[in-house]
């Protein structure tokens, strides 16, 4: 079972008349892996990748896709304890 949202939008028919349809909404995933099998996970605020430390970075190494929701759930609980805040106020003032 996937997940998808949808948008309505207005588009052209064949018959030249704008008219309201549902279309899938794009889902843009915040984590991948490069070719060795290795999975990365960024954090964004918005269409804005937060940068993490000082160098810049803007993803988290996960290592193995089983960690994948571990790492998020760690995450979650370091932007409830306000330790992204810094990073996040950065994104948007961008």
């Amino acid at each position: 079972m996937s997940f998808q949202t949808t948008k309505r939008t207005t588009q052209t028919n064949q018959d030249g008349e704008l008219e309201r349809v549902t279309v899938p909404k794009r889902f843009r995933a915040c984590y991948w892996h490069d070719i060795s099998g290795v999975w990365f996970l960024e954090v964004r605020y918005g269409a804005r990748a937060l940068k993490l430390n000082k160098s810049g970075a803007t993803s988290i190494v996960v290592g193995e896709r089983d960690k994948l929701v571990d790492t998020i759930r760690t995450v979650i609980e370091a932007v409830r304890a306000g330790e992204l805040d810094a990073a996040i106020e950065a994104a948007a003032k961008r």
